[in-house]
């Protein structure tokens, strides 16, 4: 505990407790070499959390206690239960003298054979290297260190297969991890270092048209965390490796384990600058007739089209440009049917999604763009009537989800639409599957105001 919580003073008082009341076999292995449920020894846990003034008070005391052989096998090359040395833990941190320190006392200990097999090339139980969780968790600086250390001891054919082109458990080159990381700089250095290791066709293939087990191949990803520059980076790479077949085929078209589109995460995403640049590539890209059935038309797994996404969200800039770009290609029956009357795999019409999700003025543009393209009739029964698949009403949902402006707004379009008959029997008397009426959802929250109201339209 001293070592993974605590200063260094107090890890010296423990230390100097333990050598007062105990022997030195009891020090050994009821402290030293001791490992926790997880399987981390006391230097595994200075490693992990950073410390490095109390990582080397710890191999200090190894050494006095310790045999080297001892040292070898149950400090340096053991492993905790998630398959971690001492060396993957101190890539997953930012401690550059901390990754430097352990490979130090490596080199001390171990042969040229271990330090490769059981440091370099091991993987953990995600099935990641040192490269790999350094390309995940850490700086350019962490990265490069343990780059160079792999050419020193590795084989090109180590490099490429093992390191370059392995994945983890959910199959995640070096490449997709650096660019779950955020860093462009991390990024753009694994990528030199691929055309510097491997064939065109390799790139291609293995890393920017690769897959992890979702789905998602490196441009997902960086649709995913709304990174703008190294979105662009990666287009600039995939224009220079790839036939205009496969950029169309398997970035822009493809799917991931949700059926969903780069286009279609984009519009999940908060940044409308990616949504725009993936639209201009599309229309670089792909035909008319590509663009409506594949991007604009097509529903996930889940049922979701793009418009459906961009009412989940709060920004009111990207639903408009998505309804704008769906008046573009889209004629108006298919506009009606399959995207304002379309429902997803829960029976949520994008009204629903707007009151689960969204803010008053998504909400308000949804019900405007659907009176100017809906009859009356079906805005009563596929919009403020229709239920989801666990019978909630529009109005349930604004109740359930807390949200008083979006409660009353809905209610307010009740009103014109609907016969009090229908408004009694189908809104407040209505029961969802679980048998809550509005007035048991808005009882769940702590919006006093929302109870309140819903027990004066009962009244009335």
């Amino acid at each position: 505990m001293a070592a993974e919580n605590g200063k260094l003073e107090t890890l010296q008082r423990v230390w100097e407790w333990a050598n007062e009341q105990l022997t030195a076999e009891e020090i050994k292995t009821k402290l030293l070499l001791a490992t926790d449920c997880e399987g981390r020894t006391v230097l595994h846990m200075a490693a992990e959390h950073g410390k490095l003034e109390i990582l080397q008070k710890v191999w200090e005391w190894a050494n006095l206690q310790l045999t080297a052989e001892e040292i070898k096998s149950n400090l340096l090359l053991a492993t905790d239960g998630e398959g971690r040395t001492v060396l993957h833990m101190a890539a997953e941190h930012w401690n550059l003298e901390i990754l430097q320190k352990v490979w130090k006392w490596a080199n001390l200990q171990l042969t040229a054979e271990e330090i490769k097999s059981n440091l370099l090339l091991a993987t953990d139980s995600k099935g990641r290297t040192v490269l790999h969780m350094a390309a995940e968790h850490g700086r350019l600086e962490t990265l490069q260190r343990v780059w160079d250390w792999a050419n020193e001891q590795l084989t090109a054919e180590e490099i490429k297969t093992i390191l370059l082109l392995a994945t983890d458990i959910r199959g995640r080159t070096v490449l997709h991890m650096a660019a779950v990381f955020w860093n462009l700089e991390i990024l753009q250095k694994v990528w030199e270092w691929a055309n510097l290791q491997l064939t065109a066709e390799e790139i291609k293939s293995n890393l920017l048209l690769a897959t992890d087990c979702e789905g998602s191949t490196v441009l997902h990803y960086a649709v995913e965390l709304w990174n703008l520059e190294m979105l662009q980076k990666i287009w600039e790479w995939a224009n220079l490796q790839l036939t205009a077949e496969s950029l169309k085929s398997n970035l822009l078209l493809a799917t991931d384990c949700e059926g969903r589109t780069v286009l279609h995460i984009a519009a999940e995403q908060w940044n409308l600058e990616i949504l725009q640049k993936i639209w201009e590539w599309a229309n670089l890209q792909l035909t008319a007739e590509e663009i409506k059935s594949n991007l604009l038309l097509a529903t996930g797994s889940k049922g979701i089209t793009v418009l459906h996404s961009a009412a989940k969200q709060r920004n009111l800039e990207i639903l408009q440009k998505v309804w704008e770009w769906a008046n573009l290609q889209m004629t108006a029956e298919e506009i009606k049917s399959n995207l304002l009357l379309a429902t997803d795999c829960e029976g949520r019409t994008v009204l629903h999604m707007a009151a689960e999700h969204g803010i008053l003025e998504t909400l308000q543009r949804v019900w405007k763009l659907a009176n100017v393209q809906l009859t009356a009739e079906q805005i009563k029964s596929s919009l403020l009537l229709a239920t989801d698949c666990e019978g909630r009403t529009v109005l349930h949902m604004a109740a359930e989800h807390g949200k008083l402006e979006i409660l009353q707004k809905v209610w307010e379009w009740a009103k014109e639409q609907l016969t009090t008959e229908e408004i009694k029997n189908n809104l407040l008397l209505a029961t969802d599957c679980e048998g809550r009426t509005v007035l048991h959802m808005a009882a769940e929250h702590w919006n006093l105001e929302i109870l309140q109201k819903v027990w004066d339209w009962a009244n009335m």
